[in-house]
C-alpha cells in the first residue's frame, strides 16, 4: 500500500511549484525593493537636510532603512503582490485540475491546506527578511553603523528598534519586527483561501478578495469619518471599525512602541487572529467537504 503523503513533501511541492514559474523569486525581489526604496529616501532627506544646515550632520543610521523598509514592505502595495502570489498557490490546483489528481494518492486533505498555508507565510516572511536585508546592507554602507535613532518619524519601528541597547537585541527586536508585519499581512491572505476554495479561479480569488478588502476598507473608512464627525450614532460606528480588517491593524503601530505597549488594547490583534481563523477555517471546510472533481 503505498504510505501517506507527509506534510513536508506536500510543502516541498508547492515549493517547487512556485520556484518553477518564477513567482518566489519576482516576490523576493520586489521585497527587497522597498529596502531600496527606503535607502534612497532617507538618502534623499539627508542630502536635502545638508544643504540646509552650514555643516553636515549624520542625521540617520542603519536602523532608520531597516524601519522604513520594514513599513513600507508590510502596507498594501507589497500585500497586492503577495496576495496575487496566494491566488495562485490556493486556486491554479483546483483550475487546472491537479488538486484532483493530487487527491487520487492517499493524502489528507487537512495536509495539503496546511501546506499551502505554510508556503504562503514562508514567502511572506522571506519578502519581508529581503526588503530588511537590503535595507540593513546598503544603510550599514550610507549611513553607518552606529545603531543609533537620531530622528523618530511618526511611522512604526523607529523609537521602538532604537529603545533597546546592544546590537544583538537590536536584531532580536528587528526579527520580531519581520513577524509582527507578517502578522499584519495575514488577513488578506486567509480571505484568498476562504475565496480560492469558492471560486477555484486564480482571476475569481484575487478580484473577489479584493472586493472583500474594498468593502471592509470603505466600511472602515466611512465608520471612521462619521465617529469623526461626532454625529448621531458616531460612538457605535467608532467600536464597529476597530473590528474591521483594515482597523484591526493598528497593532502595528501600538505593539511596536515601548511607549505605547503599556496602555495598548489587545482588540486590534485579537481581531487580526479572528479574521485569520475565520476565513482559513472556512477555507479547510470547504476544501474538506467540497467534490474536488
Amino acid at each position: 500500500m503505498t504510505p501517506n503523503v507527509g506534510l513536508i513533501g506536500l510543502c516541498g511541492a508547492e515549493w517547487r511549484k512556485i520556484r518553477g514559474r518564477g513567482l518566489v523569486w519576482a516576490v523576493l525581489i520586489f521585497g527587497g525593493l522597498h529596502g531600496l526604496l527606503a535607502v534612497a529616501l532617507l538618502k534623499g532627506l539627508q542630502i536635502l537636510n545638508d544643504k540646509q544646515l552650514p555643516e553636515p550632520v549624520d542625521l540617520y543610521s542603519w536602523l532608520e532603512p531597516v524601519a522604513t523598509a520594514l513599513g513600507f514592505a508590510a502596507f498594501p502595495v507589497n500585500g497586492f503582490v503577495l496576495l496575487l502570489l496566494a491566488s495562485i498557490v490556493w486556486a491554479e490546483d483546483h483550475s487546472l485540475g491537479t488538486l484532483a489528481m493530487i487527491f487520487v494518492r492517499p493524502v489528507q486533505r487537512w495536509k495539503v491546506f496546511v501546506s499551502k498555508v505554510l508556503v504562503i507565510v514562508a514567502v511572506t516572511a522571506l519578502s519581508l527578511l529581503c526588503a530588511v536585508l537590503v535595507a540593513a546592507l546598503l544603510g550599514m554602507v550610507l549611513f553607518g553603523f552606529s545603531g543609533e535613532l537620531a530622528q523618530a518619524p511618526p511611522i512604526p519601528f523607529y523609537s521602538w528598534m532604537g529603545a533597546f541597547e546592544g546590537t544583538g537585541a537590536r536584531l532580536g527586536r528587528i526579527a520580531l519586527g519581520v513577524l509582527y508585519a507578517v502578522v499584519v499581512l495575514a488577513p488578506p491572505l486567509c480571505v484568498a483561501a476562504f475565496v480560492a476554495n469558492v471560486s477555484r479561479s486564480p482571476v475569481l480569488t484575487l478580484f473577489g478578495t479584493i472586493i472583500i478588502l474594498l468593502v471592509d476598507f470603505f466600511v472602515w473608512a466611512g465608520g471612521s469619518a462619521w465617529a469623526g464627525l461626532k454625529l448621531s450614532g458616531g460612538e457605535t460606528a467608532g467600536k464597529v471599525v476597530e473590528w474591521t480588517i483594515w482597523g484591526s491593524r493598528r497593532f502595528f503601530e501600538a505593539y511596536t512602541l515601548p511607549e505605547a505597549a503599556a496602555d495598548a488594547s489587545w482588540q486590534p490583534l485579537l481581531a487580526t487572529v479572528g479574521y485569520c481563523g475565520l476565513f482559513l477555517g472556512l477555507g479547510l471546510l470547504l476544501m474538506s467537504r467540497r467534490d474536488i472533481t
